[in-house]
């Protein structure tokens, strides 16, 4: 196997690292609409082409496995982080129980990172599992919801659009906890 196949997943993981990048980028100079669509659009496929790519050439590394996670909670946080900002300003009920659902997820994604780095001083396994995987694609719905809302509001309507929104949400942070919960079973199995 060539030194490409063995990097790989690597590169398309660090391809999502630069495009994490540049959607932090484009966040903060406040593009929106299709800009963000097409950065959210490279990070998702990068994160569903790494893993599959690294199990199927059997090229699965602990690299490997962080730089995904390591991907995968830049883009939440500062997302999350920056959407509750924006909320903020905001008094409405939607508004309201979305910053709640919003704080905790990031309260779930640092005990995450908390997990992930405890994880990598132990040596353990620290790669996603299936509820953090279902997690990072609730994370991009929510994510196009953020910069699409102009488009779907006047086809859905606000009522329903927030009822999609805050279930995305309540939905995130579920998923959120469980796979919290499911790295703190992997770190620490019962002894029954």
């Amino acid at each position: 196997m060539n030194n490409i196949n063995k990097n790989l997943a690597n590169m398309i993981t660090g391809i999502g690292l630069i495009a994490v990048i540049l959607f932090i980028t484009f966040l903060f100079k406040g593009y929106s609409g299709p800009v963000m669509i097409v950065a959210i659009s490279i990070v998702a496929l990068t994160d569903l082409m790494d893993g599959a790519i690294a199990r199927g050439l059997k090229i699965v590394s602990q690299l490997g496995k962080s730089l995904d996670r390591a991907r995968d909670k830049l883009f939440a946080c500062v997302l999350f982080g920056f959407e509750l900002g924006r909320l903020l300003e905001k008094s409405d009920i939607v508004s309201n129980a979305a910053s709640a659902f919003l704080v905790a997820i990031l309260l779930f994604e640092l005990g995450l990172i908390g997990t992930w780095i405890f994880g990598l001083k132990k040596k353990l396994d620290v790669s996603a599992h299936v509820w953090g995987k279902r997690k990072m694609w609730f994370y991009f719905f929510s994510a196009y919801l953020f910069f699409v809302d102009v488009y779907f509001v006047p086809f859905l309507g606000n009522q329903i659009f927030g009822v999609v929104f805050l279930s995305c949400l309540a939905i995130s942070a579920l998923l959120a906890f469980l796979s919290l919960w499911g790295y703190i079973q992997r770190f620490f199995p019962s002894k029954t």
